[in-house]
C-alpha cells in the first residue's frame, strides 16, 4: 500500500493504527499527546480564514498539529520557512516522529525547527525581531509554562493576531490565560474542541507599572463545534 500523500489521509491512517513512525522506525503512540482531527481542522481553518503567513507552535510531539498548520500555510500559497516549531523533546521522547511526518508529506520546507525549550527560545525570537500572525501553544501545560509562552507571545504575535491554546479544560491553562484577558486586553473569542482562541488587542496595551487586575479564569461558551 502506498504511503498517504495528504495530511488528512496521513492523520486518518495514524488514528486508525494509533501510532506514527519515528526516524528509527520505532512506533510512537499518538496518545495521550496528539491533537485529534477535529482540533486539527480548527488549526488549519484558522490559518486559512486569518490569511496567516507566519506561524509558530510550542510542542511538536508527533507532528499532527504541525501538519495541519503547515497545510493551511501551503493552501495560502506560501513557501519557505514560515512555521517556527519549538520542541526540545522531539529527538529524545518522540524519535523525531514529527520531523519525519513533515518530510513524508513534503512540508519540511515550511518548518523552522528549533529543539529548545520555549522559555529560552521565545525570548531569542523577540530579540530577532520576529512578528507572528498566529501561534499555537501546546507544550508545557503547567501554569508557569503556559504563562511564560503567552508572555513572550504578547511580544511576538502582531497586534490583532491570534494565539490558540490547547487543553483549555485544564485549570492551569485557564488561569494562565485569565491573566492576559484581565490585564492585557486579550480577547477570548471562543473555545472549540478544547482549544481557546485568543486575539491580541488591535492597539498596544501598556498598563502603568503598578497596575494589576486580580484575575480569575473566564469560561467562554464553547462553539457549536465544541
Amino acid at each position: 500500500m502506498s504511503p498517504p500523500t495528504t495530511v488528512d489521509a496521513y492523520v486518518e491512517a495514524a488514528e486508525r493504527s494509533g501510532y506514527v513512525m519515528g526516524d528509527d522506525d520505532v512506533p510512537v503512540s499518538l496518545h495521550p499527546v496528539s491533537i485529534d482531527r477535529d482540533q486539527g481542522d480548527v488549526l488549519r481553518r484558522t490559518v486559512l480564514t486569518e490569511g496567516a503567513e507566519r506561524t509558530l507552535e510550542t510542542g511538536m510531539a508527533n507532528g499532527i498539529s504541525t501538519l495541519y498548520l503547515c497545510d493551511g500555510l501551503q493552501r495560502n500559497g506560501l513557501t519557505g520557512p514560515r512555521h517556527v516549531v519549538l520542541d526540545p523533546q522531539q529527538a529524545d521522547q518522540y524519535h523525531c516522529a514529527g520531523l519525519r511526518a513533515v518530510r513524508t508529506l513534503g512540508l519540511a520546507g515550511l518548518v523552522d525547527f528549533r529543539p529548545r525549550d520555549s522559555s529560552l527560545e521565545l525570548p531569542r525570537l523577540v530579540d530577532e525581531g520576529r512578528s507572528i500572525d498566529l501561534a499555537f501553544v501546546d507544550g508545557d501545560h503547567r501554569f508557569q509554562g503556559v504563562f511564560a509562552d503567552l508572555h513572550y507571545l504578547d511580544r511576538l504575535v502582531r497586534l490583532g493576531g491570534l494565539v490558540l491554546v490547547d487543553d483549555y479544560d485544564l485549570p492551569a491553562v485557564r488561569d494562565a490565560i485569565a491573566y492576559f484577558t484581565a490585564n492585557l486586553d486579550w480577547i477570548l473569542e471562543e473555545v472549540v474542541h478544547r482549544i481557546a482562541v485568543l486575539r491580541r488587542p488591535h492597539r498596544t496595551c501598556t498598563p502603568p507599572w503598578d497596575a494589576y487586575v486580580p484575575f480569575q479564569a473566564v469560561t467562554a461558551a464553547p462553539s457549536a463545534a465544541g
